[in-house]
């Protein structure tokens, strides 16, 4: 489950009149066959939507600033598939930026605002491939999967052990009507630590449990992952493009 609530750069800006709506992107998945063990990938550089500069005259005028990371440039559905997920940042309200696979709440798999956006389908393929790594760190012939069975020292179908992805730390920096996203982590939680932040919160929810051979084994290699893997760079990418839409919509408001 995912929630959101919450060597020399190469920059490209790029300067786009935009209107708020529905983006239109025809998404797709290239996922992994549901049978096929998810290995740990080498670190990854994606292209990153990294600042947003607007005009206070014309605040819908807006120059963006991406880094190509290890490419010369930026191809221009890459641009574009991250401005969108920017434009569904500004859309949609904060309390629907998440979806949910879990087999058990079928009927609770996202919002109905982000059903209707690319980024919440592109989100939803993330969460898949959160459960495929997962399954695959605990198949008991890898090294991972000796390590997390010798530590449980028992099965139950009482144990919950749900993973949860949600934002880290992120540093931004300001200049005038100009905002920058300096670095920015993602972190997976188990239930028990994802509850407890709720109740912390104020929330009222029943109280879950998660075994060590989750939290020592398998949250080290999904959290390596996220913030530099291959599997979730499309994550990083609407990770980035969300902070800065958040940025502009509080700045917008001044």
């Amino acid at each position: 489950m995912m929630n959101f609530k919450s060597g020399c750069l190469r920059f490209i800006s790029v300067t786009l009149i935009c209107c708020i709506a529905v983006p239109g992107r025809a998404a797709g998945f290239d996922l992994p066959a549901t049978d096929r063990l998810l290995a740990m990938s080498d670190a990854w550089s994606t292209p990153l939507m990294k600042g947003v500069r607007f005009n206070p005259a014309d605040p819908l005028n807006l120059e963006f600033v991406f880094d190509a990371a290890h490419q010369r440039t930026i191809s221009k559905e890459e641009v574009k598939k991250l401005v969108e997920y920017f434009l569904a940042g500004l859309t949609v309200p904060e309390e629907d930026l998440w979806v949910n696979l879990s087999p058990y709440e079928s009927d609770r798999i996202t919002t109905d605002a982000m059903a209707v956006t690319d980024m919440g389908v592109d989100m939803l393929g993330q969460d898949y491939i959160l459960k495929q790594l997962s399954s695959s760190l605990t198949y008991p012939e890898t090294e991972a999967g000796r390590e997390y069975w010798n530590l449980k020292s028992e099965i139950s179908d009482q144990e919950f052990n749900k993973i949860w992805i949600v934002p880290d730390r992120a540093q931004m920096y300001e200049e005038g009507t100009a905002g920058y996203v300096v670095s920015a982590t993602l972190k997976a939680m188990t239930e028990r630590d994802y509850v407890a932040q709720r109740i912390e919160n104020g929330e009222s929810i029943t109280d879950q449990t998660a075994s060590d051979a989750v939290t020592s084994v398998l949250l080290p290699r999904i959290n390596a992952e996220l913030n530099s893997g291959k599997n979730f760079a499309t994550l990083r990418q609407i990770h980035h493009s969300l902070l800065l839409a958040m940025w502009f919509k509080a700045k917008f408001r001044e």
